[in-house]
Order: C-alpha cells, then sequence, then structure tokens
C-alpha cells in the first residue's frame, strides 16, 4: 500500500468521437482539432457559429424539458395539462405502433395556455444564475471566436454574461425579426430562434415550430457560410428545427456535435455516418459548462474578472466619460474617488505579492540551508531573521519538516530513516502550533507519524498510526474536501489492522479504511484506487480487488510491477486464480516468481 497520498490535478473528462471522413474509416476530432479550427477562423475574421440548447442552461438553474414535464406531472396546479399531454401521447402510441409511451415536453406546452407557459418557464428564467458554460462562451466571443450563436433557449444568460466581459454583442428576437439584412448584420450576435424571455412569444409546441422553421432557413444557410460549427446542449430529437441542421451537403468548415452519450443517438447518426461525409463530427463531454471551459483552456483564454479582478473593474470605470461637477451636494468627483480606491487597492495588493515573495525566499533558504546561509545570501541581519512573521516561521517549519520527510523516504538504514521521520514529526508540529490553519502541515505530520509506525511496529506503531489518525482529522476539520488526508488516513487505519489485532477487531479498521480511501476517490479519482485494491486484497475480496486495481491501471496510477510484487497486503492471495489471471492480463510473469 501507498503510504503517501498526494492530491493530484483533475484530468480532462474523456472525449469520445466519432466523424465521418469519406475514406472508409473514421478518423477521431479532439478539443485540441475545435480549438484550431476556431484559431483558424479568427485569423480569417470570421467567428464560429454555436448553435445552442436547453443542456447549457441547466446548472444555472433551468432544467431541461424532462424536469419541466416531470413538474407539470407531479405539481397539481398543472394536473389538468398533463392529464391532456398524456392522453395526446396515447393516441400518438396508437397511430404509431412501436413508438414507446412518452409525455414529450412538446405535449405539455401544446395543452398548456399561452400565457400560462410564459409564466411557468419565467419563473425558472428569473431565478437564474451565470453558469460556466455561458461564461466560457462569453469569453471566446470577446476573444473573437464565436461571431454567430443561435439558441433555443428563452433566457438572456449570455447577454448576461457577456455583459460581465464588457462585451454586447446584438441580440435578435426571430420571431420578432423575420427579415433580416444579413449583409448589414454585425460580426458578433445572437439569435434567439423561438422567442426570448421578455418577447412576445415563446415557440413551444411542434406545430409552431414546424411553422417557424422556414422562416428559420435563410439564417442557418447565413450562419453556415465560411463558418464552423459547434453544436452544444441540443438533443435534436422531437424538434423540426433538427431538419435545417441536417438540410446541408456538407458543412465545408465542420461541424462538431458535443453530447453527453458516447455515441450519438440514432436519430442524429446520419450526420456523422452518412456517404458522402458532411463533414460532421460526435464528441462526448461530461456537460455543457465541462467542455466550454476546456475549450478555453486550450485557447489559452482567462477570465479577467477572476485572474485581475481589480484591472477588470479598472478597465469598466474607464468607459465613463468624467463625472459631471455639481452632481451632488458635496461636491465630489465619485468617479475620481472609485478610480482611486481602485489604484490604491492595486499598490497594496503589488506590496503584498512582493513581501510574500521576499518572505517565501528567506523561508526556504532557512529550511534549506540554514540561519547562517540566509544571513549570507540574502544580506540580511540575524536581528531581522528573529522578527520574522508567524506565517514565514511557520512555512519555515514546515520546509523544515519537508526536507527531513525526504530524506527519511530515500534512506537505506532504518535507525537513520526513523531519526528523520521524528525530526520531520517536530517540524510539522511547530508549523502547526505557529499556524493552527496550516492543514497541509497536519497531513504530512501524520504522514511522518504512519511511516515511522511502520518501521517500528507493535504496539507503539499502533499508538503512532492512532496519533497520524488525529492529525488527518484535524486536517479535514480545516479542509473537508482533502483526498489527501483522506487517502492517507485510510492508509494508516489499514496499518492498525495489520499490527497483530485479532480479525474481528482488524475487520473493524479495514471497514474504516475502505470508508476514508473511498471518500478520497470520489474527490479525486484515481488517487486511492490502488489503496482500496489493497485493502479489498486483506479482506479477501478478490472481484473488488481486481476491479480497483484496473481502475489504477486505467487512470495511469498503478505502481511498478516490481512495488506490487513486493507490496505484502497482496501476499495472501497472490496465488490465487483471480490474482495471477490479472497479473497475466498485465503480460506480467507469474506474480509468485517476484523475490520479496
Amino acid at each position: 500500500m501507498r503510504a503517501q497520498g498526494r492530491a493530484c490535478r483533475p484530468s480532462a473528462p474523456g472525449l469520445h468521437c466519432v466523424g465521418s471522413t469519406g475514406t472508409g474509416m473514421e478518423m477521431a476530432r479532439t478539443l485540441d482539432d475545435i480549438a484550431a479550427a476556431l484559431k483558424l477562423g479568427r485569423h480569417h475574421r470570421t467567428g464560429c457559429t454555436l448553435l445552442i440548447g436547453a443542456g447549457c442552461s441547466k446548472t444555472a438553474g433551468i432544467p431541461l424539458a424532462s424536469g419541466i414535464v416531470e413538474r407539470i406531472r407531479t405539481d397539481p396546479l398543472y394536473q389538468r395539462v398533463y392529464h391532456r399531454a398524456l392522453e395526446r401521447a396515447q393516441a400518438r402510441h396508437r397511430d404509431h405502433d412501436g413508438e414507446p409511451l412518452e409525455v414529450r415536453y412538446a405535449d405539455c406546452m401544446a395543452e398548456m395556455e399561452h400565457g400560462d407557459q410564459r409564466e411557468l418557464i419565467r419563473g425558472y428564467i428569473d431565478g437564474a444564475n451565470l453558469n460556466w458554460a455561458h461564461a466560457g462562451m462569453a469569453a471566446l466571443i470577446k476573444h473573437g471566436y464565436v461571431g454567430r450563436i443561435l439558441t433555443t433557449n428563452f433566457d438572456s444568460l449570455l447577454a448576461r454574461t457577456c455583459a460581465v466581459f464588457n462585451e454586447l454583442p446584438a441580440v435578435y428576437d426571430l420571431t420578432m425579426s423575420r427579415i433580416l439584412r444579413y449583409h448589414d448584420l454585425p460580426e458578433k450576435a445572437i439569435f434567439h430562434l423561438h422567442g426570448q424571455r421578455y418577447g412576445f412569444s415563446l415557440l413551444n409546441n411542434t406545430d409552431e415550430l414546424e411553422e417557424h422553421k422556414r422562416h428559420l432557413r435563410p439564417l442557418f444557410d447565413h450562419a453556415r457560410d465560411g463558418r464552423t460549427w459547434i453544436v452544444c446542449g441540443y438533443s435534436g430529437l422531437n424538434d423540426p428545427l433538427f431538419d435545417l441542421i441536417q438540410d446541408c451537403d456538407r458543412y465545408d468548415h465542420a461541424l462538431y456535435w458535443i453530447g453527453l452519450d458516447a455515441e450519438p443517438h440514432k436519430d442524429l447518426r446520419s450526420l456523422f455516418c452518412g456517404k458522402p461525409s458532411k463533414g460532421c463530427h460526435y464528441l462526448q463531454f461530461a456537460g455543457a459548462d465541462e467542455f466550454f471551459m476546456h475549450l478555453c483552456g486550450a485557447l489559452g483564454i482567462s477570465f479577467p474578472f477572476m485572474h485581475a479582478p481589480l484591472e477588470h473593474i479598472e478597465e469598466i470605470l474607464g468607459q465613463f466619460v468624467e463625472f459631471p461637477t455639481g452632481a451632488n451636494d458635496q461636491g465630489l468627483d465619485l468617479l475620481k474617488i472609485a478610480k482611486g480606491q481602485i489604484a490604491k487597492h492595486k499598490a497594496v495588493f503589488a506590496d503584498l505579492s512582493a513581501a510574500e515573495s521576499a518572505d517565501q525566499k528567506i523561508a526556504e533558504t532557512i529550511a534549506t540551508q540554514g540561519v547562517e546561509a540566509a544571513v549570507s545570501a540574502l544580506a540580511v541581519d540575524h536581528a531581522s531573521l528573529t522578527q520574522l512573521s508567524s506565517d514565514v516561521r511557520a512555512r519555515i517549519a514546515f520546509m523544515q519538516g519537508y526536507e527531513a520527510q525526504k530524506r527519511a523516504e530515500n534512506a537505506k538504514d532504518k535507525p537513520y530513516a526513523i531519526q528523520q521521520y521524528t525530526i520531520a514529526a517536530e517540524s510539522y508540529r511547530l508549523a502547526v502550533e505557529t499556524d493552527p490553519r496550516m492543514s497541509p502541515a497536519l497531513t504530512n505530520w501524520g504522514m511522518s507519524l504512519d511511516e515511522k509506525a511502520r518501521l517500528i511496529g507493535g504496539d507503539e506503531g499502533v499508538q503512532l498510526c492512532a496519533l497520524a489518525c488525529e492529525k488527518y482529522e484535524m486536517a479535514l476539520k480545516i479542509d473537508p474536501e482533502s483526498a489527501s488526508a483522506l487517502n492517507n488516513w485510510g492508509n494508516a487505519l489499514a496499518d492498525i489492522a495489520k499490527f497483530g489485532h485479532e480479525q474481528q477487531k482488524a475487520r473493524q479498521f479495514l471497514d474504516l479504511s475502505l470508508e476514508k480511501l473511498s471518500k478520497a476517490e470520489a474527490l479525486s479519482p484515481g488517487q486511492s484506487a490502488y489503496n482500496l485494491a489493497c485493502v479489498h486484497a486483506l479482506r479477501g475480496e478478490l472481484s473488488e480487488m481486481v476491479e480497483w486495481l484496473d481502475r489504477s491501471h486505467a487512470m495511469g496510477k498503478l505502481p511498478s510491477r516490481e512495488r506490487i510484487g513486493a507490496d505484502k497486503d497482496f501476499d495472501e492471495v497472490r496465488k490465487t486464480p483471480e490474482f495471477s489471471a490479472w497479473w497475466t492480463a498485465m503480460g506480467w510473469d507469474a506474480p509468485h516468481a517476484d523475490a520479496r
């Protein structure tokens, strides 16, 4: 079992891609291909076209169509509406033999009065928050990667989010403006295809959408001209609008359809698998928020209101003309005052950053080279070092503990390793004493105690492991999301179980170990997979052991063949058919052949 678990950076969700190439074989497209297409489009001063649906607004608090249907089904206020919608669905089911009985969103809307539709939908829209899918879109618009946004949604989330970026694209409601002068359109524009929150029409039922489709065809033709397409958050099912997407011989600059499922729905496959190729590609992604955040990352786009909030506010204030004299009784220039406050905060922040950088350099030098080296290398005197802030002193103690811990891990001599773990634990104790909120020091303190326990064993080892568990618990009170602390706590509990307890007691500790490791794995997938395999091996649960070994391998976290071959946690299961089969599947020699 691995003693030390470090919080690892989550990897991007895996992409599953299908796309027709016209060559008889399918070439996968990735996020990097989309980013490259957008860069090329911007180079030619042509932003891509986004077609977005309800999936892009889900995390903002606006449910999908299925969620609204469920609301209508369960809310007594809409009991009669749902009853009529069910009758409509049953009639369709009878007329189309083999079609499953399903009450659709369009069924409910067809049986609901238009005014009631608006009130129902407005209630969701008015309570919605900005989400990261729309933040990503707004950033892409701001940087010239997107020029046309076609949305089936009624909400104004994208316009609201663009305002945060100081970007104000034109907004058109296609239920009101059906005739557009396309050559006069600005480069950046949002088109509400079916209406919007403050408009007079919200098109919901199939008959309305079918009739409206012909008015949208010129816009779709225009939006395809010289532009890459990205479709996200839109299912395309039971919607006449899909015909406009499909009625195109070829997307000359490609269409990328982002979906949640590993494969496109059967009703969409003609887009991706037809001959000749339509230039359409399907990519699986975990959700709209994740997709647009990763796309922005691939394009190197940052969010100024997060990364440089003071500069962002300064940019907003810079758009105002001078404040009018005599506009208030006090004769104050409110704009000048606001700009002065921003400048003052920027100066304070710069000073703090410089001081923190200097403190960090002192702390690192003292921790790694000693006080005399710090005096010499940094041209400071002893008096100034004794007056270091508690934050710096805590960091010095932490680094000294870290250095000792590394020496112990690399030690060949057992007594020396025990000595260094003792020094490390004491250093971390001093760090926590100086800064009680230093969660990493508590976690590393526990790790040092646990590693020392493994070397010592016996009753003293059990006591040290128990102390380690206390440190992990303290760390989690400060940082409840620390996967590292949970992982190491699980390891320490497993160590206690292995230190000679009678079987029932050992089993209880292994149960607790599984609990902590499972929580760590949920927070940081892959980090605790191997340790979970070890605990299941100790419990004799062979199928679970193999499952977690496979998971660890799939996540790129599996230790080396030599490490696993020497891991005593597998000693009791090494010759079982399950372990042997897994080992052989890895392409390794017989597991019992390893020297331990």
